[in-house]
């Protein structure tokens, strides 16, 4: 009925739809959470605006929060393009500098872009939610995000809505949200979009050569983690909901033939140190298959003393060169009886371990490893290497211990006396 009014009021254009727009709509209506990750020019924004007004006129929601719809995005211009097809909408009233938007008989839409004062300063039925792919992760508009959601917390799912709509970015709350498995997932690229040529897709690839990543995100509704992503062999678990996301998709366990309904992960057998006096060592454990790497859990610990006991439970290796730091703390690590391997981290080995991460699937479990699935999704070539090179960042923190976790071989205790220095190939030390 309302697409039906919005035609017959003169607004033809924002009541088109193709079939997959009408079951979008579908899902947005009668779902608690709808994701609607499209490429560039697939009527996101159009969209949204014919649902936050058709709530409004409803007066959906609950109790004091019926007919309150919200509008939050990242920017200001985004705020402005939905404000352009909402003043073609019969039954807006008007648009105000304070981004009100006055619906016919009906409470106002409260447009606004992230910040503190507007994260939770009202209740409401209905959250839009535009274009969070500029929402990174690490940020405090993150952080403002999430509380924002808080406005919608009030009664039973049934009588709030959740839309988030966007392109596509990893390492973002966007795909946060799509990683959750808490939200119903559409996705869609410029193959169903009949009014998009490949032509013109083609002709924008050629127009940012220095963005390889460009089509891919934009129109192709790729994950995309900006630069040369190094790692697409992450499946992401979820434990409590029993998914695995990768990539693109989200499988239930016994949809994926890796993951039966009863997968569990292996019991954890090694363990990898990198040490960092700042940030605080960091620990990872896990085990190592033919077929993959299975990333169990990750510690962070403040003190030598306290990497002992992983050393007792598992098969640990720890990062012992070339830098002094390392050194010193492998010394502190011998001279308290720390049951390890020692490797110096050199080129060679840096090497062999980055092909063995790359060359089989690494499962992570997502809440227990956070962090260091953090480091797997924004890693990326060096761009300036000749081989196969991660580029190294400051906080790589879990990533490196990963890569000591994933050491071959059992313990094989020697003596040695240590100097001023450990040996250069690396080796395992005993007692001095």
């Amino acid at each position: 009925m309302y697409m039906g009014f919005l035609k017959v009021l003169g607004a033809e254009y924002l009541s088109e739809m193709v079939q997959w727009q009408y079951d979008d709509y579908k899902k947005a209506i009668t779902g608690h959470k709808t994701m609607w990750h499209r490429n560039r020019r697939a009527g996101k924004t159009l969209g949204l605006t014919n649902i936050a007004v058709f709530f409004s006129i409803i007066d959906f929601g609950y109790r004091a929060n019926k007919g309150k719809v919200v509008w939050r995005a990242p920017a200001t211009d985004q705020l402005s393009q939905a404000q352009e097809w909402l003043r073609q909408n019969p039954f807006v009233t008007y648009v105000n500098n304070e981004n009100d938007v006055g619906i016919l008989d009906s409470k106002p839409i409260d447009m606004a872009c992230l910040s503190v004062g507007k994260a939770a300063s009202k209740g409401a039925a209905v959250i839009i939610e535009d274009e969070y792919r500029d929402v990174p992760k690490g940020y405090k508009v993150y952080d403002i995000a999430g509380r924002a959601e808080d406005m919608v917390a009030e009664g039973p799912n049934s009588t709030r809505r959740m839309i988030s709509a966007s392109t596509g970015c990893r390492l973002t709350f966007f795909h946060d949200q799509f990683l959750s498995n808490q939200w119903d997932y559409c996705r869609h690229t410029y193959k169903e979009c009949g009014w998009i040529t490949d032509e013109y897709v083609e002709g924008k690839r050629l127009e940012h050569p220095e963005d390889p990543y460009f089509v891919d995100q934009e129109f192709n509704a790729v994950w995309v983690a900006r630069g040369d992503t190094a790692y697409r062999n992450v499946y992401i678990v979820d434990m409590h909901t029993r998914t695995v996301a990768i990539n693109e998709n989200v499988y239930a366990f016994g949809d994926h033939p890796f993951f039966p309904i009863e997968w569990e992960f292996p019991k954890p057998t090694k363990a990898g140190v990198d040490f960092n006096d700042n940030a605080g060592h960091y620990i990872v454990v896990g085990s190592v298959d033919d077929e993959a790497i299975y990333v169990n859990n990750e510690y962070v610990v403040s003190t030598v003393a306290e990497i002992k006991p992983f050393g007792a439970k598992y098969n640990m290796e720890i990062e012992s060169g070339p830098f002094e730091i390392n050194i010193q703390n492998a010394l502190k690590c011998i001279n308290i009886g720390v049951k390890c391997t020692h490797q110096n981290w050199n080129k060679d080995i840096l090497a062999e371990r980055f092909r063995i991460s790359m060359d089989k699937m690494i499962v992570i479990d997502r809440y227990a490893s956070s962090f260091t699935l953090k480091n797997l999704l924004e890693s990326v070539f060096d761009g300036n290497a000749r081989e196969s090179k991660l580029k190294k960042t400051s906080k790589q923190h879990g990533l490196d211990a990963l890569l000591h976790m994933i050491h071959i071989g059992n313990y094989v205790i020697r003596q040695t006396h240590i100097q001023t220095n450990l040996d250069d190939d690396g080796g395992t030390f005993g007692q001095l």
